[in-house]
């Protein structure tokens, strides 16, 4: 039983404290295979399998409101991590698995870690379109980071429809900002001290569209083709050190060529 196996059941297990449906996938039991011997987490079973496999799927049927709906179920799988002050750390649309009735849970906390542990530079692991820019520069995972990963997923469901109301553009922007303390949508809420609370802005949006307040264009019967997947690229997470190694090295050799250039400029 490796330990990996060990922190993702031990994380769900802190994760699962506070409340019963919590947006996190449900854990059954373990199990053992009978000839490899290997360790075998039993999982609720993901009849649309992962978000992005059901968006591929679903793409012209979805309504802006069970699109925000899918949004704010995933908001909340994530709010549960965040107040168990615990880092997702490889949030991506392949750890997001949809259940037979659309309903969208976070899995795979094997890499998760206390938001007071230090993240290991040396073992950087993910999906690099939702790795926040700070970490691939060289920094740590953090809180901010899984939002930033947040705006990534928020990308992916609306992305081929024109949404029309600016608030969400504006929720998807603070979670792409360049700054990590700008992803910041904590708020106090009564006995609670500062969470999280990306769950309670969708939830703001739901009510007002479900009123009509605001208004999207209706996407159902649009055309929208599904993602072509390139046979070269990764779109599942991997150890991405050595990329962002490679990354700051050859940066720092550009900005040490530029420093060169200058000072020759200077001489001459």
């Amino acid at each position: 039983m490796d330990s990996d196996f060990l922190n993702e059941l031990k994380n769900f297990v802190n994760c699962k404290k506070t409340s019963s449906y919590d947006g996190l996938q449900q854990y059954h039991g373990i199990t053992q295979h009978p000839e490899t011997k290997n360790y075998i987490m039993v999982i609720e079973f993901a009849q649309n399998r992962d978000l992005h496999y059901f968006l591929n799927k679903t793409a012209n049927t979805l309504s802006w409101i069970e699109k925000l709906s899918l949004l704010q179920e995933i908001s909340r799988g994530l709010n549960s991590i965040h107040k168990n002050k615990f880092i997702h750390r490889d949030l991506h649309s392949g750890n997001v698995l949809i259940e037979y009735d659309g309903g969208a849970t976070i899995a795979d906390l094997g890499i998760s870690k206390p938001v007071n542990e230090l993240s290991d530079k040396s073992s950087i692991y993910g999906v690099i379109p939702y790795v926040a820019p700070e970490v691939l520069n060289g920094g740590t995972f953090t809180q901010a980071s899984d939002i930033y990963s947040f705006g990534m997923i928020v990308w992916e469901v609306i992305s081929g429809c024109r949404p029309f109301y600016d608030q969400l553009v504006e929720l998807m922007e603070r979670c792409w900002h360049q700054y990590p303390e700008k992803r910041n949508f904590s708020r106090s809420y009564k006995s609670e001290k500062r969470i999280n609370y990306l769950y309670g802005e969708l939830d703001t949006l739901i009510n007002k569209a479900e009123k009509g307040k605001i208004k999207f264009t209706d996407n159902k019967g649009t055309k929208i083709s599904p993602t072509e997947i390139n046979d070269q690229a990764f779109y599942s997470s991997r150890p991405l050190t050595p990329l962002i190694s490679k990354a700051l090295t050859l940066q720092s050799m550009r900005l040490n060529s530029n420093v060169i250039t200058d000072i020759q400029m200077v001489i001459m």
